[in-house]
């Protein structure tokens, strides 16, 4: 855990045996979000996980330095093998991938983000958005799925 972190009140840390959390300088976990770690999940420096969200970490989730993520934000690093005709849904095996979200990216409220996803630095994800794709550094993306509608100037 990193210095100066920040836990505020009713959040869920939910870190399994082989589970791995790393908490970077100054990052800030909002009330009542839920982060599940049965994998790893890395939240970098200044970084802040908004009120609500749900890290759904079997998989890697990974957010670089200085990310913003709005409230009611969902990052799922699982989905569910639906191959095998002869089994329900819930008996088929995980298919765990990563998400890795890079430096100064923004989330906007209630985005969810979908496994094997990689969103590049300097990224404004608007409200409501589906990402389930990987999004290119120097954008904003908005709708349902996310898609690039302008760029985004940026030194860092």
């Amino acid at each position: 855990m990193g210095r100066k972190v920040a836990l505020r009140g009713g959040c869920v840390i939910d870190l399994a045996k082989e589970g791995v959390l790393v908490l970077g300088d100054q990052a800030e976990i909002r009330h009542y979000a839920i982060i599940e770690c049965a994998g790893r999940v890395l939240i970098g420096n200044r970084s802040v996980i908004g009120a609500y969200n749900w890290l759904q970490g079997s998989g890697e989730i990974e957010i670089g330095d200085d990310v913003i993520i709005g409230p009611g934000v969902r990052i799922i690093s699982t989905t569910h093998d639906i191959s095998d005709p002869d089994q329900p849904f819930s008996r088929q095996p995980l298919i765990v991938k990563s998400v890795r979200i890079d430096n100064n990216v923004w989330i906007g409220a209630n985005v969810v983000i979908l496994s094997g996803v990689h969103i590049g630095k300097n990224v404004v994800i608007g409200a409501g958005a589906l990402v389930n794709r990987n999004l290119e550094a120097g954008g904003v993306y908005v709708g349902v799925p996310a898609r690039r509608v302008k760029e985004v100037q940026s030194n860092l």
